[in-house]
């Protein structure tokens, strides 16, 4: 089991909380026909994928699957997310970034996933081929299910559709914006506020990790 914990939180610094493992739940997203590439159970010392050094929390190509399995902290001000975003390269005219979760506090309720599609130039936003009419998408939830219990948030990113899972079933899916094209860093942070109060928020506040897994197709 690893910890990452502190004493005290502000409006740039929280706490996330590693656990050990807790038994799963099945559905819909199925990963058999995927490789996996990258995987942190946080129950020894922190990975490095088979790529090398420097490569830890890659998933190496464009198209992958990619779940974890947490527990959220509850109470307003709190801000935790699980997202990817394109391998920084300046020389390329745009970025990507897929919010697998993100969650508010103050909403116990909801999550939302989203895409966004990142410009060098930001004169080129205006051929942007993402549908933004349908973005952020907010999935409703029992209040307090993702406070009380563990539960799996994924994604599958391909070539034709970027599909986001709760527990392994299909919550919402996008036609994938012609500029994602580069491989992409998985990310995990607790943060406060994203605008709204902190003067309320537990203090310390803990996000529970149990695992996060990447997949890539078969033969990529």
């Amino acid at each position: 089991m690893f910890r990452l914990f502190g004493l005290s939180l502000t409006a740039a610094s929280a706490v996330i909380f590693f656990s050990g493992p807790v038994l799963g739940q099945s559905g819909e997203l199925d990963f058999s026909k995927m490789q996996r590439t990258f995987s942190e159970d946080f129950d020894d010392t922190l990975s490095v994928s088979p790529w090398g050094p420097n490569t830890r929390w890659i998933a190496h190509t464009p198209w992958a699957g990619v779940e974890i399995r947490a527990k959220l902290p509850k109470g307003p001000g709190v801000w935790p997310a699980f997202w990817l975003g394109s391998i920084v390269d300046k020389t390329k005219p745009t970025s990507v970034e897929i919010d697998v979760l993100e969650f508010y506090g103050h909403s116990p309720a909801a999550y939302q996933n989203n895409v966004i599609v990142y410009y060098t130039n930001p004169a080129d936003a205006a051929n942007n081929s993402l549908d933004k009419s349908k973005l952020p998408h907010e999935v409703k939830v029992p209040p307090d299910s993702l406070t009380d219990n563990y539960n799996t948030y994924g994604v599958m990113v391909g070539r034709e559709w970027i599909i986001f899972y709760l527990n392994r079933n299909e919550v919402f899916r996008i036609k994938t914006p012609k500029e994602h094209q580069r491989p992409l860093d998985v990310l995990v942070n607790l943060a406060l506020g994203s605008g709204f109060p902190i003067d309320h928020t537990p203090n310390p506040s803990y996000m529970n990790v149990d695992y996060i897994h990447v997949y890539k197709l078969t033969g990529e």
